[in-house]
């Protein structure tokens, strides 16, 4: 490891940038991002500082640079157009044991600022150590396409279930492992696919069963996902998240090995006859019932349209058995299908149930 990894808490504390570069725009706009008082030392500035001053986030200076101006800050970030004023921000900075970043100049960097994947207060940080700054971008750009949104809104419902979890979970090995099924099951599907509020009654469910050390399992889900063509390149990534955390895969026995193998080894997977009549949905409805209620992930992976109601049909059913359930559209199917609103009253209320989700 070439540099040690850290965060810093900058809210409240003074940063200094040298220089009125586009480069120091961006640079000041992260720190102010990170609730830093910005203090921008230069003669000339880009135009792209003037929303910065205007929401208040930056103080200017205009004189050339010397030592005072770093006495009490958290850091210095020097982008001057003269390599000789950046050479003397470094020396400064070293001389007052203030971290410095000199853009471009990896040598007379104490620190690199990474390339960052913002899913606050999640956040991934790259850094190839200022050897290759556009593959630490490029990297960023896939990590981006991977990382939804939502994980923000999953990290601010645990912090705010975690006192609680701690008070009825004194035990540590107990709690990391009840994080643990949070984060990798029911509950963080439901926030992904935008049901917050499911998915807070869910915890709260599960809690319940873990702190009562009640031997039932709590609920699981069925996640119905349609495949369309079959083709695994056009899967969304969603999709590919729920088969890889499946404990349970039903699929049509039309569905070609190349998704099936999609899912995790140990997922145990059921091929049945696409259901084309009332009896044959039933039984399959009560089938995915039971798995749920046993506190399996199950995945119901539907590959055709013999039946265009079916899905709408599941839903109802499980839905009267208080099972969580969501529908996955393809991404061939994603702008044309329509599903039926689908309410039911039960223990959650009278809401909307399913709706078609979009390619993550």
């Amino acid at each position: 490891m070439n540099a040690f990894p850290i965060f810093l808490d900058l809210h409240g504390r003074d940063t200094v940038v040298v220089g009125g570069s586009t480069a120091a725009v961006r640079k000041a706009t992260l720190l102010a991002r990170a609730g830093a008082r910005v203090h921008v030392v230069a003669m000339e500035l880009d135009p792209g500082f003037a929303s910065l001053f205007a929401d208040g986030c930056c103080v200017h200076h205009a004189e050339p640079f010397r030592a005072g101006h770093l006495v009490g800050a958290a850091l210095v970030i020097a982008d001057d157009p003269d390599p000789h004023i950046n050479k003397r921000v470094a020396c400064a900075a070293r001389a007052m044991a203030v971290p410095v970043n000199v853009v471009d100049r990896p040598e007379l960097c104490s620190f690199t600022v990474p390339a960052i994947v913002d899913r606050s207060p999640v956040m991934v940080a790259i850094s190839t150590g200022g050897a290759a700054p556009v593959l630490a971008r490029v990297l960023r750009a896939r990590l981006e396409a991977l990382l939804p949104a939502a994980y923000g809104k999953l990290a601010a419902l645990a912090a705010a279930f975690r006192p609680l979890v701690r008070r009825r979970l004194p035990d540590a090995r107990t709690r990391r492992r009840f994080w643990e099924v949070v984060f990798e099951g029911n509950v963080a599907e439901l926030v992904l696919a935008g049901r917050a509020s499911d998915a807070r009654r869910t915890l709260q469910r599960m809690l319940d069963h873990v702190a009562a050390k009640d031997e039932t399992c709590p609920p699981g889900a069925v996640h119905i996902v349609a495949i369309g063509h079959g083709d695994p390149d056009l899967l969304p990534l969603r999709a590919l998240r729920l088969l890889q955390a499946a404990d349970v895969v039903v699929h049509d026995r039309s569905v070609g090995d190349a998704v099936l193998d999609l899912a995790r080894r140990d997922a145990v997977r059921i091929p049945i006859h696409e259901p084309r009549g009332a009896r044959a949905l039933a039984a399959t409805n009560r089938m995915l019932a039971w798995f749920a209620r046993a506190g399996r992930r199950v995945v119901r992976l539907d590959s055709g349209s013999r039946y265009p109601g079916r899905n709408a049909d599941m839903v109802a059913a499980l839905a009267e058995a208080g099972i969580v359930v969501d529908v996955l559209p393809s991404v061939a199917s994603a702008d044309s299908m329509v599903v039926a609103d689908i309410r039911f009253a039960g223990n959650f209320g009278t809401r909307p149930l399913a709706r078609p989700l979009g390619p993550c």
